[in-house]
């Protein structure tokens, strides 16, 4: 994992939605490390982490971000929407 990958994640110019890491040996430490940086990041609403030795509640706390990002997405589409009718 390295720093300008998670640099990327914290960006408010960062347009991910989906994020695949699947597969990739991603240790707890680093996945420490990638829902600290969801903290900050509103745009990536599902993370693909599955087979990587994570700690369940980390695991979690990564999921409930995607979640909320997934809302505040859902928020915004609809805002968009009533823009353009408008």
């Amino acid at each position: 994992m390295t720093r300008e990958f998670l640099e990327m994640i914290k960006s408010p110019y960062t347009t991910i939605k989906t994020l695949s890491l699947r597969d990739n040996f991603i240790k707890t430490k680093s996945a420490e490390w990638i829902k600290d940086a969801l903290k900050e990041n509103k745009t990536i609403t599902k993370i693909h982490i599955d087979y990587n030795p994570i700690k369940p509640n980390c695991l979690k706390q990564i999921m409930t971000l995607c979640k909320r990002n997934h809302q505040l997405d859902e928020i915004n589409q609809k805002n968009k929407n009533i823009y353009e009718l408008a």
